[in-house]
Formats: C-alpha cells, structure tokens, sequence
C-alpha cells in the first residue's frame, strides 16, 4: 500500500486515523527515533509525547522507561 504524503494526511477526517498517520509519517521520516535531528520543533514534540503515550498505554510508566523509549525521557520534561 503505497504511503500517505503529509498533504493527503491533514486531509483526514478521523481524528484517530489523522494521529496514527501522521505519527506514522513522522516516526518513519526520523527513522524511528534513530535522528530527531531532521525534525522541526513542533515535530520532535510530536513525536516524543506519542512515543510516550504509545509506551504509558502499553505498560505503564515502567514500559517506557524500561524501553529504550526511556532514552526520550529527557526530551518529553522539555
């Protein structure tokens, strides 16, 4: 299935499917994680609160320190 671009994703309706898209979008343009560097400001926000959301729902505050997500604990306080 070919991938969304960042146009066809703010067209979305559902909130939900607007969110996973476009954490999707993000996640896979910093190569998950690997370089925050090539996120803007409102990005890498994006990306680390999801992160943590995704990690706190799976398991708890435990999961996500546990996780290497843990890593980003730094980068969430800011």
């Amino acid at each position: 299935m070919p991938k969304k671009t960042l146009d066809e994703i703010w067209q979305l309706e559902d909130p939900v499917v607007l969110i996973g898209e476009l954490a999707a979008y993000i996640a896979e343009k910093c190569q998950y994680g690997e370089d925050l560097s090539v996120l803007s400001e409102p990005e890498r926000i994006f990306y680390t609160t999801q992160i943590l959301e995704e990690e706190v729902n799976n398991g708890g505050f435990g999961q996500f320190f546990f996780n290497s997500s843990g890593d980003l604990a730094n980068k969430v306080v800011h």
